[in-house]
């Protein structure tokens, strides 16, 4: 489908670029030539207020009537730059640990997953995920956001990856033994949860619209079906332990997706990365540098070698440096998302630099 095919589906009411924006989004995914790369920025249009000590943060979080006034405020309030476009995502927790029996605790910040199982060998049916109850709350989510953002935003969804549940499930120190004592039975557990979240990604995807495209985690649209895929706690794994406990997972959800993208997470993660290019069917790679990471440019040989891998390569900078990285980066195959453009003046001294191209 030609871009403005996708853009019929939205309205102009919180964002006027839609048709621009596919077409070069587009043409990312689908490896076209591009001149230019995407650049992702945006500005607020009038300070909101803040939530108060007294907020309810499960609500805050999980309600599907209050996430959605919530963010919608908030996608209202922005002004969209360069291929920035508006979007939410049903979440209920942060991965498939949550409808498996994870307990979840809630603050101002984000929902944690707490442990739940105590042996990786213990007898467990990955089959109950269809009866859970947070699982029922995710599809009711999802019904909700799609009825409520009437073509203004995108709707996406967003349910985790398997080897990040399973450590989840286990907690950190549990399953970083258990990767050493029983790693057939990660293996096992593994697959078999794979299996399960195959089908229950099916049952996300029969919801969608059709004309309206597919949305990821980080407001990120694809002309067809699409993955995130991430694993955070591969950053304390072996290279070996990634290749054997990772890589099937990301190969599986690649193959099952038109277009996949890899969230790779922070020091210690990066040394995956040849794992990762290895992998025929994974399309784009995100570097994120995490906390105490530095500049985005202080890792331009990373991210060089993103891009002489063949995949697309998206990245995250401040308002300061992507002049830096234009000048040592390709922009075939490049997707900026510029933070910190909090006014008009830091958007258009980006909007000046990208002129400049």
């Amino acid at each position: 489908m030609e871009s403005k095919g996708w853009a019929q589906y939205y309205t102009n009411e919180w964002c006027r670029s839609w048709q621009e924006s596919f077409a070069r989004i587009s043409a990312f995914w689908r490896r076209e030539a591009m001149a230019k790369p995407i650049v992702r920025y945006g500005s607020p249009i009038r300070e909101l207020p803040a939530p108060t000590h007294r907020t309810d943060w499960e609500s805050y979080h999980a309600d599907p009537q209050t996430v959605f006034q919530r963010i919608a405020a908030q996608l209202a309030n922005t002004e969209y730059c360069g291929e920035a476009l508006p979007c939410i995502s049903a979440y209920q927790g942060h991965t498939a640990a949550s409808f498996l029996g994870s307990p979840h605790r809630y603050d101002s910040r984000t929902i944690w997953t707490e442990p739940c199982l105590e042996r990786i060998s213990d007898e467990f049916d990955v089959a109950k995920w269809r009866t859970d109850t947070r699982w029922i709350d995710l599809k009711r989510m999802l019904s909700y956001y799609l009825q409520q953002a009437h073509g203004r935003c995108g709707v996406g969804y967003g349910i985790g990856c398997v080897v990040q549940a399973i450590a989840l499930m286990r907690g950190t120190a549990n399953f970083l033994t258990d990767l050493v004592d029983s790693p057939e039975a990660v293996e096992s557990f593994r697959d078999r949860l794979l299996a399960e979240w195959l089908v229950r990604a099916e049952e996300l995807e029969a919801m969608l619209p059709e004309g309206a495209g597919r949305w990821i985690p980080f407001s990120i649209w694809a002309p067809g079906r699409s993955i995130f895929s991430e694993c955070d706690v591969s950053a304390l794994f072996s290279e070996r332990m990634f290749r054997r406990f990772v890589v099937p997972e990301v190969q599986a959800m690649a193959r099952w997706a038109e277009f996949s993208f890899y969230h790779l997470d922070g020091p210690g993660a990066d040394k995956h990365l040849d794992a990762l290019l290895e992998i025929p069917e994974l399309d784009c790679i995100q570097w994120i540098r995490g906390a105490g990471g530095g500049r985005a440019a202080d890792w331009l040989p990373l991210l060089k070698r993103i891009q002489h891998g063949g995949k697309r390569l998206y990245v995250e900078c401040p308002v300061s440096e992507p002049r830096t990285l234009l000048r040592h980066l390709s922009p075939d195959g490049l997707m900026l998302d510029v933070e910190g453009c909090v006014g008009r003046r830091e958007a258009e001294e980006v909007t000046a630099i990208l002129s400049g191209q």
